[in-house]
């Protein structure tokens, strides 16, 4: 536990949990609660007509979206603006299409399975990493266009 920025309303505030101060948590579930109860009590087919009945901001219900706590049918029209962070092509759910999640899980299985032959290394189910090297993988979008 740390102080920590509020990245909503930018105040400084003793983190215990969520990435919010309390009182922007509160607005937060609040907001959420609002367009979760017009979901289920009316069959919107648009951010626009959700975002207008509530009061949430489009971009608010975004990330709800992408945090995965708002799961919308897939014939919901998100008018563009829920895009791959990859290829950014238009998606239904989550931050990335399921091309470039694909693409993503293959790599990674490939070169983990390769690296553990090369290395001769052995799982470890110990849960101790002495000895172990560590890696941060990163991905651009040049190396998932290939």
């Amino acid at each position: 536990m740390g102080m920590e920025q509020c990245p909503i309303c930018k105040r400084i505030f003793m983190r215990t949990g969520g990435p919010y101060c309390p009182e922007c948590m509160n607005n937060t579930e609040e907001a959420y609660s609002k367009v979760r109860d017009f979901i289920d009590r009316v069959p919107a087919n648009n951010i626009t007509m959700v975002s207008e009945a509530t009061g949430v901001s489009a971009k608010r219900i975004l990330n709800f979206v992408r945090e995965g706590r708002l799961t919308l049918s897939h014939d919901f029209d998100f008018e563009g603006l829920l895009r791959c962070s990859i290829c950014n092509k238009p998606i239904s759910a989550g931050k990335m299409c399921h091309e470039c999640q694909h693409k993503l899980g293959l790599d990674d299985i490939a070169r983990i399975k390769h690296d553990k032959e090369e290395d001769g290394q052995e799982e470890n189910t110990t849960g101790d990493h002495e000895g172990k090297h560590r890696a941060v993988i990163m991905y651009s979008r040049d190396k998932l266009e290939n």
